[in-house]
C-alpha cells in the first residue's frame, strides 16, 4: 500500500509541475515555432497554454482556501444552485 501511494503521489502531485517547465522550454526553445505542418504546433502551443491556465487556477484556489471548520465550503455542491435544481427534479436521489 505504502508503494501503491508513493506511486500516486509521485504520478499526480510532483511529476505535472517540471513537466510543464520541460514543455515550455522545449516550446520556446524551438526555431520556428509555427512550421509547417502548422496545425500540430498550434495544438501543442494551446495545450501547454491550458494546462498553464489550469495549474495557476489550482494554485490561485489552493492559496485563496478558507481555514478553519469552513476550510472546504467553498467546493461543497449542496450550496450550488446545479444541485438545488436537480433535487427538484423527479427520480434525483442524493
Amino acid at each position: 500500500m505504502g508503494v501503491l501511494f508513493t506511486l500516486i503521489a509521485v504520478a499526480g502531485y510532483l511529476l505535472p509541475i517540471p513537466s510543464l517547465i520541460w514543455g515550455w522550454v522545449r516550446w520556446l526553445g524551438s526555431k520556428p515555432r509555427f512550421a509547417p505542418p502548422g496545425w500540430r504546433y498550434a495544438v501543442a502551443f494551446l495545450g501547454l497554454a491550458l494546462a498553464s491556465a489550469i495549474g495557476l487556477s489550482v494554485l490561485f484556489v489552493a492559496s485563496h482556501a478558507p481555514e478553519g471548520p469552513m476550510k472546504y465550503s467553498f467546493a461543497l455542491a449542496k450550496n450550488s444552485s446545479v444541485f438545488n435544481g436537480l433535487a427538484r427534479s423527479p427520480g434525483f436521489r442524493a
